[in-house]
């Protein structure tokens, strides 16, 4: 018996932005003379997405002398992780934060091809060799969150004919030229795709306009999709019951 194809590229801009430090010597206090500093309220720690779609970053790490955030992904497993860091500023009380911009996590778009070659030269055939896999498109699927749903919708339109389902919940939307050229026909795509459904969250500042902005040039052009918006914001909260119903709308067929 075959089995459909679930491809699920999952990625978090976020997640590749690591806070690292260095840690100072923990210096020896005596009990009688606590340190009379006033602690940061719960919410002064949290990262924080900002309306205008930046990204503060925060880590409460009063006895580090060196903190950084850490930008970028592996291309091999050998790689070290990220290839761009910005210095954090500490306050009084060792919170340290740095606001960052979209322009700052660039490297998707540059790493889209290398995606794609991952994604065919190795997972495909892996999942093949190991698995009954129908290499019917209609029973295929690929499905990201954020940065995945970019690379799911960037690989299912650029590579018409090998996915009839394509599921993106929260995408980003920097996609390359070559995407923005298949974009130009929209009959052969609304020919190869059975489903083209984008999810995203009503309080998503992170990529919310932009996905919005996006399905309207969807509507434009005639691509025939699916475009749900759900009460939440850029997390699991919107992405688990978005994956939940793809799927279900998947094995309905």
């Amino acid at each position: 018996m075959k089995i459909r194809l679930l491809l699920a590229l999952v990625g978090l801009a976020i997640s590749f932005a690591l806070p690292t430090f260095a840690q100072q010597k923990e210096t020896t206090r005596s009990e009688s003379t606590p340190e009379a500093t006033p602690t940061p309220t719960l919410g002064d720690r949290f990262t924080q997405v900002l309306p205008d779609r930046r990204v503060t970053f925060r880590l409460l790490a009063p006895k580090a002398n060196d903190v950084k955030v850490l930008i970028g992904v592996k291309s091999g497993t050998y790689e070290s992780q990220g290839t761009t860091t910005t210095e954090m500023t500490r306050d009084a009380n060792g919170l340290w934060t740095v606001t960052l911009g979209l322009d700052d996590f660039h490297f998707w778009v540059k790493n889209q091809a290398m995606a794609d070659e991952d994604l065919f030269h190795d997972i495909i055939p892996f999942i093949e060799t190991h698995y009954n896999i129908s290499d019917e498109p209609r029973e295929r699927a690929i499905a990201g969150l954020s940065m995945g749903g970019l690379q799911s919708i960037e690989t299912g339109i650029v590579h018409l004919g090998y996915f009839g389902w394509i599921g993106a919940f929260s995408p980003a939307t920097s996609f390359s030229d070559e995407f923005k050229n298949a974009l130009k026909d929209p009959n052969k795509i609304n020919e190869n795709l059975r489903l083209f459904e984008i999810v995203t969250g009503d309080n998503d500042l992170m990529t919310g306009p932009a996905t919005t902005g996006f399905e309207d040039q969807l509507r434009a052009l005639n691509i025939q999709h699916v475009y749900t918006v759900m009460p939440g914001t850029h997390s699991m909260f919107v992405w688990r019951p978005a994956l939940a119903n793809f799927l279900q709308e998947i094995f309905k067929h």
